[in-house]
C-alpha cells in the first residue's frame, strides 16, 4: 500500500512538473512580452521617481543632470507621463508631458527659455531628449509595450532567457527598424538592443533589478549604451514612491506653465 501511494505521489509531481512547463513553453512571444510589462505595471496606480543621469562622452567629460518622473498609469495603457528636470540650473524648467494615445502619442516640451510648450510628432519623436541617449519616444516605452502594434518573434530560448525580436507593424510609423528583448525566466527585461538601418544603435541595460513578492518588477540602474555617438546616459533612481503623495500633477498643460 505504502509502495502505491509512493508512485501516485511521485507521478503526481511529474505531472504538475509537466503541466507547468508545458503551460509556460506555450505562450508565445507577444504573451510573454505582454507578461513581463504586466507584472512592471502591476499594483501601482501612481508614481514618483527622483532620477539621477550622468551622460558620458567618448572625449572623457560627463554631463550630470537630476530630474523627477511622474506616472500615472492606464489599464488601458494610456499612461500619463510628466517629467521635470531639476538640476543643472541651466535644465531648470525643462519639461516634458506624454499622454499615451492607442492610435499615436501626444507629447509636449517646454524649455526653460520658452514661455510655451510645443507638441513632439512625427519624426521628431526619434530625436535625442535633453541630451540624453533616450529619445521622446522612449520616454513612454520604458514603462509598458503596447503590443498590439508590434510582431514579435523568439529568437532564442534557454534555460536562462528568452530572446525575442519586436519588428513594427506597417499600422504605425516607428523611430525603430526593430528591438531584440533579453527576458530572464522572472520575465524581467534585462536588455533591449535597439536597431536603425539594419544596425545596432542603442543598447538599453538594467540594472539593480527588484522585484517584489507580487512580480512587479523595477530597475534601479538603467545604462543606454548610444552606439552611434559613442556616449553613455546611466540612469540612476534615488527614490521611488506609489503612495502617499502630498501634491500629485494635473498631468496636463497646466504642469507645463507652472
Amino acid at each position: 500500500m505504502k509502495r502505491v501511494i509512493f508512485f501516485c505521489f511521485c507521478g503526481l509531481l511529474l505531472f504538475t512538473a509537466t503541466f507547468s512547463w508545458a503551460d509556460s513553453s506555450a505562450e508565445t512571444a507577444e504573451e510573454k512580452i505582454e507578461k513581463s510589462y504586466k507584472l512592471y505595471r502591476q499594483g501601482v496606480e501612481v508614481e514618483f521617481e527622483k532620477m539621477k543621469i550622468k551622460v558620458q562622452y567618448k572625449e572623457g567629460y560627463s554631463v550630470k543632470k537630476e530630474l523627477e518622473r511622474w506616472i500615472k498609469y492606464s489599464p488601458q495603457k494610456e499612461d500619463k507621463i510628466f517629467i521635470n528636470f531639476t538640476a543643472p540650473e541651466m535644465d531648470k524648467g525643462l519639461k516634458l508631458l506624454v499622454h499615451r494615445k492607442r492610435q499615436s502619442d501626444l507629447i509636449w516640451l517646454k524649455l526653460p527659455s520658452m514661455h510655451r510648450s510645443r507638441r513632439i510628432s512625427g519624426q521628431d519623436e526619434g530625436n535625442f531628449f535633453a541630451e540624453t541617449d533616450l529619445t521622446y519616444r522612449d520616454t513612454a516605452q520604458l514603462i509598458g509595450e503596447n503590443t498590439r502594434d508590434y510582431k514579435y518573434n523568439f529568437l532564442d530560448s534557454n534555460d536562462a532567457e528568452w530572446v525575442i525580436e519586436a519588428l513594427p507593424k506597417e499600422s504605425i510609423t516607428s523611430i525603430y527598424d526593430k528591438r531584440i528583448f533579453y527576458l530572464n525566466k522572472k520575465y524581467i527585461v534585462e536588455k533591449i538592443l535597439y536597431y536603425r538601418h539594419e544596425e545596432i544603435c542603442k543598447t538599453q541595460l538594467n540594472k539593480k533589478i527588484i522585484q517584489e513578492s507580487n512580480g512587479r518588477w523595477r530597475s534601479n540602474l538603467i545604462v543606454f549604451t548610444n552606439e552611434f555617438h559613442k556616449r553613455k546616459s546611466i540612469i540612476k533612481v534615488l527614490k521611488r514612491k506609489s503612495k502617499d503623495f502630498v501634491n500629485l500633477p494635473t498631468f496636463s498643460q497646466r504642469d507645463l506653465r507652472r
